[in-house]
């Protein structure tokens, strides 16, 4: 992780299309095991 963010800091990507993929990754993160969580229930 550390690496994707020196990454964006070197290209200097404007803020908002940073936090979007950050957000996207969250919600990935987040959202796979719940998804799974919930077929298994």
């Amino acid at each position: 992780m550390d690496s994707l963010l020196f990454d964006f800091e070197k290209e200097k990507l404007p803020a908002p299309v940073v936090l979007a993929t950050m957000g996207l990754i969250a919600l990935f993160a987040l959202g796979i095991p719940l998804r799974v969580l919930v077929t298994l229930l």
